[in-house]
């Protein structure tokens, strides 16, 4: 699951990606990396947690990337000025 919540005039705001399951065998889970272009244009000003990376593409707009070892949350921060 992905929740997007940019202001669309600031550009700050979170994205959340969720990562619940990745497969057979339901006792081991294998890594998985999703990808995700935002809908709006987004601070430059950026930190996430463990897991994310974030390039800002030449629209301005957030392409992020999370990793997850296991099943969790990864959670994209714009408009901050601090790193978690």
């Amino acid at each position: 699951e992905i929740y997007e919540k940019i202001n669309p005039e600031t550009g700050c705001g979170v994205v959340v990606m969720f990562a619940n399951s990745f497969g057979q065998p339901w006792s081991k889970p294998n890594e998985a990396t999703f990808r995700y272009v935002t809908k709006h244009v987004v601070d430059r000003r950026v930190s996430t947690t463990e897991g994310g990376a974030v390039r800002i593409d030449h629209e301005g707009k957030a392409d992020i990337t999370a990793v997850f070892p296991d099943a969790g949350a990864v959670i994209f921060f714009f408009g901050v000025d601090s790193t978690l």
